[in-house]
């Protein structure tokens, strides 16, 4: 594979005269010692003479409004906003907006409900305690509880 030179994109601008007087001389003293770039050259001068021996093209009366006129419809944003919704693209989005709601309402059905509150976390903390709430109001009956059992017995 060969290597291309560095120089061939300033190639153009040297048959176009568009380098500064420093730069054409590099380009010369370089075109003097790389045939690649030589070859391209020949070639991009070539293009340009039969580009030259084109005959010109004058357009007809009236073409400058009409291409302003016909520029000016296609800027139009009504128009560009009806093109897009006349064309293929809405069934696309409609499908992907559809889509997005299913996945949305599943995502939703599968959350976890909120966060418990502080108080609502302290309440569970103690909830043991509140079972054995009613064993604590009977501590009396508890604190007797070898005597009934005896009685129990009679």
């Amino acid at each position: 594979m060969e290597k291309s030179c560095l120089f061939l994109p300033k190639i153009s601008s040297y048959i176009d005269n568009e380098l500064s007087e420093r730069e054409r001389l590099e380009v010369e003293t370089h075109l003097d010692g790389c045939r690649e770039c030589r070859k391209e050259l020949e070639k991009m001068k070539a293009v340009d003479e039969l580009i030259s021996a084109l005959p010109e093209i004058e357009p007809r009366h009236g073409f400058d409004s009409e291409f302003a006129r016909k520029l000016e419809d296609l800027e139009t944003p009504e128009r560009t906003f009806q093109a897009f919704f006349k064309s293929q693209w809405r069934y696309a989005l409609a499908s992907a907006a559809a889509l997005l709601i299913g996945i949305g309402c599943i995502l939703y059905n599968y959350m976890p409900s909120k966060a418990p509150s502080v108080y609502e976390m302290q309440l569970a903390a103690n909830l043991e305690l509140l079972q054995d709430l009613e064993i604590i109001e009977n501590l009396d009956l508890l604190e007797h509880m070898d005597e009934l059992q005896v009685l129990g017995n009679i």
